[in-house]
């Protein structure tokens, strides 16, 4: 009898707390460039090689959206490198390609977007094995079916690149996905 009680409960909070608008899927429109390998001051003074990846995230709907955004990088080696804040590197980038405003980064659009409001953001990550052939970007937030889901269960959005001696990177695929397997977590 109490088991159920606590069931019930559960049940009841969790529709009070979620209500139908925060339970639809988040409508953010995701446009990206094929990244950069860039020579930069890291935070100790010492010069490394980041990866850097240009997206925007732009808010579809008629209200504010919550776009809680969270990348990181793996190799075709297996090593996974986390998006780094580097606001040097985003302020220098920011003023050599001439944008109207600064890019913005993963954890500075944790807010709302405003209804059809942009931003362009840049996606940082610091020593990507030089041997890696293949890299893989994985944006988590675009889209949520339900927000009380477990978040190692979330929607990935993938975006494979290879490496070409002529070009640099080149996009292969992207798509959606599920994987459970990777130890970064969402921000949300």
């Amino acid at each position: 009898m109490t088991r159920n009680v606590l069931i019930i409960i559960s049940i009841a909070i969790i529709v009070m707390v979620c209500n139908i608008s925060a339970c639809k899927a988040v409508s953010i429109d995701l446009s990206w460039s094929v990244p950069e390998n860039i020579e930069f001051e890291n935070s100790r003074g010492n010069n490394s090689v980041y990866l850097v990846w240009r997206y925007s995230v732009k808010n579809l709907k008629e209200n504010a959206a919550r776009a809680p955004i969270n990348i990181f990088l793996n190799t075709d080696t297996d090593i996974e490198v986390e998006d780094v804040f580097n606001g040097k590197l985003i302020k220098s980038l920011s003023e050599r390609d001439k944008i109207e405003k600064k890019y913005d980064h993963a954890t500075t659009i944790q807010g709302d977007i405003a209804p059809n409001e942009t931003k362009n953001c840049l996606a940082i990550f610091e020593n990507v094995d030089p041997d890696a052939k293949k890299v893989y970007i994985y944006i988590m937030g675009l889209r949520r079916v339900a927000v009380w889901r477990s978040p190692t269960k979330d929607n990935f959005y993938r975006i494979t690149y290879k490496r070409s001696s002529k070009l640099g990177w080149r996009l292969i695929e992207h798509g959606f996905f599920k994987d459970t397997a990777s130890k970064y977590k969402p921000f949300y």
